[in-house]
């Protein structure tokens, strides 16, 4: 993501239950993919996703949401000293200026654009005959 510029983000997914989901009624009304966002060689989490895929009467929809600058730390001893410094609205600003809401919107639709091409030809390869 970026202009002149590549930034590397791993990603790192977890159980929707990690994020406060109740993942027995989700599973009622569709699927949600959660991740965390870390910057390599960096020791904490910068950034988290939801991507909720829910049914809709013809097929499903996605709904994303990114919260951005909200550090984490990992570190075990000093962590929540770090993460409570980091989270301050100043560092926030900081750390995510508004081009960077410009260009992950611009990925976003990229990615879409990419995923909305290969997902049929998968599901058809690869779904059972009933779901």
């Amino acid at each position: 993501m970026g202009d002149d510029q590549v930034h590397k983000l791993a990603i790192s997914f977890k159980a929707p239950s990690e994020f406060g989901l109740d993942e027995t009624k989700l599973a009622s009304h569709g699927a949600a993919i959660c991740a965390r966002g870390a910057l390599p060689g960096v020791f904490a989490d910068v950034s988290y996703l939801i991507h909720f895929v829910r049914r809709t009467p013809t097929d499903s929809e996605m709904l994303s949401r990114f919260w951005l600058g909200h550090i984490r730390s990992r570190i075990a001893i000093v962590g929540g000293l770090i993460s409570r410094r980091l989270n301050t609205r100043g560092a926030r600003i900081a750390n995510s200026p508004d081009a960077f809401g410009l260009h992950l919107l611009r990925h976003c639709a990229e990615e879409m654009t990419h995923l909305s091409k290969m997902l049929p030809s998968l599901y058809a390869a690869f779904a059972k005959d009933e779901i």
